[in-house]
């Protein structure tokens, strides 16, 4: 009984820990927008559009289409995590631009992914922005993403 006891103390102080030094994520809770709306995603049921997945959006295929977030006050941030569609179409979002903006109209590129991924982290030097744009710099493409993490 003790080492169990002592087993449940160790596993619980390690998913403590974890928490605890986890890198913040500034855009939880956050509004998002997109370009535009092909299909309607649930991923907490991992549906959208009737297939199964984990993509929390999906644009119609056009011309540089974009998912937009509202800070709601200007915050310092220096790196993104992205997840991409896991299923399929990891081309889709190529070249991925990472853009910042302080007024949701004039926007500054602060670092692109040209190449297939799973998972990319961005980094940069900190800025402070409101606004956060992830845009595909495509003639005609389709937009969809699993996750979007922005860190200080």
């Amino acid at each position: 009984m003790g080492l169990l006891a002592f087993l449940l103390l160790g596993v619980g102080a390690w998913k403590l820990g974890v928490r605890l030094f986890a890198p913040r994520n500034l855009l939880d809770g956050v509004a998002w927008t997109a370009s535009s709306e092909a299909l309607k995603c649930n991923p907490a049921m991992h549906n959208c559009g009737g297939t199964r997945t984990d993509i929390f959006f999906h644009t119609n295929a056009e011309s540089n289409p974009w998912l937009r977030y509202d800070l709601g006050a200007p915050k310092t941030f220096s790196r993104v995590t992205v997840r991409n569609r896991q299923d399929m179409g990891l081309d889709r979002c190529l070249p991925l631009i990472v853009e910042t903006s302080d007024d949701g109209e004039a926007w500054t590129e602060r670092t692109r992914r040209t190449e297939r991924f799973v998972e990319w982290t961005g980094s940069f030097p900190a800025v402070t922005a409101r606004f956060l744009r992830l845009r595909v710099a495509a003639p005609l493409t389709w937009f969809h993403l699993e996750a979007v993490e922005l860190h200080p």
